[in-house]
């Protein structure tokens, strides 16, 4: 058919060593941004105080977004069946997950808790929490847990992206299982019209009022780079991933900052720079193992943890304890649970001769 999609093209290795590379730098992003809220001084994040509603962890969960946009694209076009695709998809986010809700329900909750360790386990919250391990839906709090942080009570409130992420994977799984998926233009449209409800529900006044206002512009301005990146990896646009392109964004962003555009432009932007770095860059980030998973799941836990034993600890302090505690934790996830349940990931078939 004249309207599907060009011939796949193979990704290297170097790709995906880049593109770890890159995710990792994300999840310390997100550590960053993620300090100031949870240590009590949330205004004085460097670019929230400079623009309306972005920091540097929305711009690291945009990041990872586009990646995965990109790399999920690749991945069904290889092997178009909805139940390895699904299945490959949760053994990359359940196991870690599993392990964290496990370890936090079993031991930072009872250690922590205000509460006494019968009552603790008596609670049903605390076995509700258990459920994080199905993304749908979560339970950030466990009873008595960081009540007296300067951000009471969210024991990890990272996790929240996990059951977008793996929503979107459901759309990419049911439109290619109805055929739309390889139609060129496809990742263009839902792009497009992400950026269109993302824009509608900020603009009118009547979106603004509605109950799930918030929730849905995380879904729309979260669904801008995901679409974006599986566009790029489509290459539906032949001349997106050009100099010229993300020189022409980096322009547009330099002058609407301060502006109204700028929170629209910013998701649309990220998937253009993120693939035009990671498409050049040649160091190999992931010899060891891929932590950048492992470093997102714990990063939020490890903080509050600080914050509760170390109150005092002066921020640089914190900064490198909990960035030092996350990163041995994210190497034991990947090489004790996450590389182990990677290896259950089911092979394409061959294809015919």
């Amino acid at each position: 058919m004249s309207a599907s999609l060009p011939p796949l093209p193979e990704a290297s290795a170097r790709h995906a060593n880049s593109f770890d590379g890159l995710r990792l730098l994300a999840a310390l992003m997100v550590l960053f941004s993620h300090a100031y809220p949870l240590r009590g001084i949330v205004e004085q994040e460097p670019i929230l105080r400079v623009t309306e509603g972005l920091s540097f962890g929305s711009i690291a969960v945009a990041i990872f977004f586009a990646i995965s946009g990109y790399l999920v694209s690749f991945s069904w076009q290889r092997d178009p069946d909805v139940g390895r695709f699904l299945l490959r998809r949760a053994l990359r986010i359940v196991p870690g997950l599993a392990c964290l809700s496990l370890i936090t329900f079993l031991l930072v909750g009872p250690w922590l808790t205000t509460l006494t360790v019968a009552d603790y386990f008596r609670d049903p919250r605390s076995w509700r929490y258990l459920l994080n391990v199905f993304m749908y839906p979560v339970q950030h709090h466990l009873p008595g847990v960081f009540a007296d942080n300067p951000y009471p009570e969210a024991v990890n409130g990272s996790l929240w992206t996990l059951r977008l992420e793996f929503s979107f994977y459901l759309i990419v799984a049911f439109v290619g299982w109805c055929g739309v998926w390889r139609l060129r233009g496809s990742a263009f449209a839902a792009t497009a019209l992400s950026l269109l409800a993302l824009v509608g529900f900020y603009q009118v006044d009547t979106f603004r009022d509605a109950p799930l206002f918030r929730q849905a512009t995380l879904v729309f301005a979260n669904a801008i780079p995901f679409f974006g990146g599986a566009m790029l990896a489509r290459r539906e646009m032949g001349f997106a991933r050009s100099g010229w392109l993300v020189a022409a964004f980096a322009a547009l962003l330099a002058l609407s900052f301060g502006t109204v555009a700028f929170k629209y432009l910013v998701p649309l932007a990220v998937p253009f720079f993120v693939m035009f770095v990671a498409l050049r860059l040649k160091a190999d980030f992931s010899r060891t193992g891929d932590y950048s998973y492992g470093f997102y799941l714990w990063a939020f836990l490890v903080e509050q943890c600080l914050m509760r034993l170390f109150p005092s600890l002066g921020f640089l302090a914190f900064l490198a304890w909990s960035a030092a505690i996350t990163l041995a934790l994210a190497v034991l996830s990947w090489h004790l649970v996450e590389k182990r349940a990677l290896q259950w990931k089911p092979k394409a078939p061959p294809k015919p001769v």
